[in-house]
């Protein structure tokens, strides 16, 4: 499932974290040789009769034992040889640089500095090899005092450092698997179809009715109308909300938002009925919820049904708190307005805990392209009409815009009698 798609990351994670840490405990090094040499510039030192073996892997460090001074390089070269035959000769330069910069009315300092060297060998076979250390060049006429260090390790078969990187790398696709799994999990969402059997806070639930909201060219959401096992329905939406992006000045973030009806109470509906469509501000409980005008607008309504598409035209305004809604709880109220028939429908939605969403048994949707959707001919209305795509939420909610106050408080009661 989508909600724990994350631990399949997180599980090879924690196996090369553990593969990782079997490397650095099962694998074993010791010291061939080590010893500090003072040369002059010229000179030669050789280690004679060092014991290497084949099926072990060598690394020779070499670093002047007080580091480069400031605008000095020191070259060294290191040679093994067996019975007069040179196996390899390595040489590297030691250095350490500091300057500054200009350009464009900006200036800064930079400094580089190479001050030690690793080289990594095997040798043919077992036996005594000679190591020869040598001071090419130095700043220093006086020369310098060479470090060396040759150690022999028996790595595991498995190396640590590619390990822990790919630990890393899946611990972090697990974090990101797991940030965006509702945004995911409501992509997924929108997918489905009539049939679809869903769970949801331990009530089962099945798609009786499936409804896109359309603003031309894109879909921008799909609800879903839900019956219980119970004879209770529910609706679920899949919307898509746009704000300031809160990390990138001028830039724009398009949210994934999987919502769910907050049952409303006849007294709760009334007082959402008495506000005009694109009001200001909406009172709701003991909070005052702001319009959000960056995600009013108009759209249209499409079902499709025995392979035509049928069109409901709409204009909806949504109010939120001053905090944006993100988290699982919040709450958007959402006034939509039947262009057609000027009809009004009030509803308050909360955004849901994907975590708590089980999808029993998918059913794919049958879908249209926009162009099969809006230039296929003129749009067909609906034969059922509003309030059977909208459900017992629509007979509840919907007021006429021409209704007087006392109509609106009526018209509640009225429809559910």
């Amino acid at each position: 499932m989508i909600k724990n798609r994350w631990m399949i990351p997180a599980l090879f994670g924690a196996i090369c974290a553990v593969l990782a840490v079997c490397s650095f405990a099962l694998s074993s090094e010791g010291v061939v040789h080590s010893g500090a040499e003072g040369l002059k510039i010229g000179q030669a030192k050789t280690w004679a009769g060092l014991e290497l073996e084949p099926n072990r892997r060598y690394v020779l460090k070499l670093q002047p034992s007080s580091g480069v001074q400031l605008n000095n390089e020191v070259i060294v070269s290191a040679t093994l040889s067996r019975d007069d035959a040179t196996l390899f000769t390595i040489e590297d330069a030691y250095w350490h640089e500091r300057g500054h910069w200009s350009e464009g009315g900006e200036s800064g300092s930079w400094e580089e500095q190479n001050s030690s060297s690793e080289f990594s060998f095997v040798v043919p076979e077992a036996g005594k090899y000679d190591l020869e250390l040598a001071l090419e060049s130095a700043t220093s006429i006086a020369g310098d005092r060479i470090e060396m260090l040759l150690v022999w390790k028996e790595p595991w078969p498995l190396t640590a450092w590619p390990l822990i990187i790919g630990a890393f790398a899946l611990f972090a696709l697990a974090g990101w698997s797991h940030s965006t799994r509702r945004a995911a999990m409501g992509r997924f969402i929108e997918e489905l179809g009539e049939g679809t059997r869903l769970r949801i806070a331990e009530m089962e639930y099945s798609v009786i009715g499936r409804m896109e909201h359309w603003e031309p060219p894109e879909r921008v959401g799909v609800e879903f109308r839900l019956r219980g096992t119970d004879g209770s329905e529910r609706w679920l939406a899949v919307e898509r909300y746009w704000r300031e992006h809160p990390y990138i000045e001028d830039g724009e973030q398009t949210l994934v938002q999987t919502l769910l009806d907050v049952p409303l109470s006849p007294v709760q509906s009334e007082k959402l009925a008495e506000h005009d469509a694109g009001v200001r501000n909406v009172r709701f409980g003991a909070d005052l919820y702001d319009r959000d005008k960056e995600n009013c607008g108009f759209g249209t309504l499409v079902t499709i049904r025995d392979g035509a598409a049928y069109q409901t035209r709409y204009s909806v305004d949504v109010y939120r708190l001053d905090r944006f809604p993100s988290a699982p709880g919040d709450l958007w109220i959402e006034c939509m307005k039947w262009i057609d028939s000027g009809e009004i429908e009030w509803a308050v939605m909360r955004i849901a805990d994907t975590d708590e969403i089980d999808v029993l048994e998918p059913k794919i949707a049958v879908q249209m392209s926009r162009a099969e959707i809006f230039d296929d001919g003129p749009a067909k209305a609906d034969p059922f009409g509003v309030a059977q795509l909208r459900g017992p939420r629509a007979d509840v909610n919907r007021t006429s815009s021409a209704a007087t106050k006392d109509e609106k408080q009526r018209q509640p009661h009225d429809m559910n009698s």
